[in-house]
């Protein structure tokens, strides 16, 4: 009888402790979603309205150059972020399945 309040004890903290970490992740996956659209909109913004410069033209060339690295540079951060967003619901769906299984147990 003992033993069973102590399990039971124990299983209530790491319900409790699952749904903690649920919640914070749902909350960090909102803001992460928020600013992962938000660059993609920006750089989409950003690449429709850069005029078309004269490959001919001296200051084009370098100017071309460097804009097509630091795109790049963006296109795989915004590809990593977008990763990370994945491993974010990941988490999150194992946490809620965590708790799921705490909960179950407590109800037996």
């Amino acid at each position: 009888m003992l033993e069973d309040l102590i399990q039971k004890k124990e299983y209530e903290g790491k319900r409790n402790h699952y749904e903690d970490l649920y919640q914070k992740l749902d909350r960090l996956i909102e803001r992460h979603q928020e600013t992962y659209q938000h660059i993609k909109q920006t750089n989409q913004q950003f690449i429709s309205m850069m005029p078309v410069i004269d490959q001919q033209a001296y200051p084009g060339l370098d100017f071309d150059f460097r804009q097509k690295g630091l795109h790049e540079e963006l296109e795989q951060y915004i590809s990593k972020e977008g990763a990370h967003l994945i491993h974010l619901s990941s988490a999150r769906t194992e946490s809620y399945n965590r708790y799921l299984h705490y909960q179950e147990l407590l109800n037996q």
